[in-house]
């Protein structure tokens, strides 16, 4: 929409009009299957394309099963970063190209917005049972233009009418950009550090420090729910809050003692349904996912994490969450498979590294579309 036409209707707020694009995508997919791939993947259809073989045979199927509307291929902020990572501009733009291609220009929100949108979703569901809440898969999609989250440009300068409808028509037109214009915009060597390895250390660290404390898996695992269940707290007490203050009641400011009370039965809720309710796993994927994951590196104490090991589980988090597959090298798929218990099948997610087996499954998408 222009500017005129968003200056014409002023009574749709800035969060909802977001929102209500942001349902309108998730609808508008919901009959397609979502393939997640790494950046190994994208990388291998990438030079499929130049040099044909097994990839270039994947990339001719994922493109029929795309134009068909059997599936597409969504990314998230770690394939950002990890394609941007990519030193030559030549390969990057080609990367970007296929991505655009299959992709339909689709993107997860980043994993903090994801939980901060998960936990939201989970507490309304609780508190509010007889609402009707939009499905959570259609409130976790975007488009590239803010695969690193949505930012909207503020000027003092403006009517506080003339900056909503410039904030809407600036929404517009990122909402159709592309990968390729977005790398094209970007001076990488600009951008700060992105291999993680600082995350890395931090938390090798801290496994280190409480590693006389895990005996088992069940152990780790039960602390990294724990420590998922407090991240989310904050984002949880604010929720139960604001749903309070709509109801007339008088509710704590953040941080005094009645909000810390709400914040740690909130914590305590999410613990409980994280470990003991595998139905409401599904309500919380990204928590739930890379705490598994995590867990798994925490009983064997002599492995290291590294930058690409939180890649990896964000990518993980991603595709297990909210997609039908996911193709990714053969470590990260026996991770996978060895927990207990087994995460592709809790969220009915397809883990493929093999080139052959991904070509196999992807030829049966258009029949899943019928």
């Amino acid at each position: 929409m222009s500017i005129e036409e968003h200056l014409a209707s002023p009574h749709v707020s800035l969060e909802q009009y977001v929102k209500n694009r942001t349902v309108e995508l998730g609808q508008s997919i919901e009959r397609r299957t979502p393939v997640y791939l790494d950046t190994k993947f994208w990388i291998l259809l990438r030079n499929g394309a130049l040099h044909g073989g097994a990839a270039g045979n994947l990339l001719n199927e994922l493109r029929i099963q795309v134009k068909d509307g059997a599936a597409f291929c969504p990314i998230s902020d770690s394939t950002f970063a990890e394609i941007l990572k990519q030193t030559d501009i030549s390969s990057r733009r080609r990367t970007a190209e296929i991505v655009d291609e299959l992709s339909l220009g689709i993107s997860l929100l980043t994993s903090e917005q994801r939980v901060a949108t998960e936990t939201a979703h989970f507490f309304f569901s609780l508190m509010t049972p007889d609402t009707r809440l939009h499905p959570l898969r259609f409130l976790v999609w975007t488009k590239v233009g803010y695969v690193l989250g949505f930012v909207h440009p503020q000027s003092d300068l403006f009517e506080k009418s003339t900056q909503l409808a410039l904030q809407k028509a600036f929404f517009d037109e990122m909402w159709q950009i592309r990968l390729t214009q977005i790398m094209g915009l970007l001076d990488t060597s600009a951008l700060e550090d992105l291999s993680f390895a600082n995350t890395a250390g931090r938390l090798n660290a801290g496994n280190a420090e409480h590693s006389d404390s895990i005996r088992s898996f069940e152990q780790a695992w039960s602390h990294e729910l724990q420590g998922a269940a407090d991240l989310c707290a904050d984002k949880a007490a604010d929720v139960l809050c604001d749903m309070g203050k709509k109801q007339g009641l008088a509710t704590p400011k953040r941080g005094d003692a009645a909000w810390m009370k709400t914040r740690n039965v909130c914590a305590n809720a999410v613990f409980h349904a994280l470990k003991n309710k595998p139905e409401m796993r599904r309500s919380l994927p990204t928590l739930y996912i890379d705490a598994c994951l995590h867990a798994d590196i925490r009983r064997d104490k002599t492995r290291k994490l590294n930058g690409n090991d939180i890649y990896d589980f964000q990518h993980a988090s991603a595709a297990l969450g909210y997609c039908g597959a996911f193709f990714t090298e053969a470590p990260l798929r026996t991770a996978i498979s060895r927990l207990r218990p087994k995460l592709a099948d809790e969220f009915s997610c397809r883990v493929i590294s093999d080139v052959e087996e991904a070509l196999e499954f992807t030829c049966t998408l258009k029949n899943d579309a019928l």
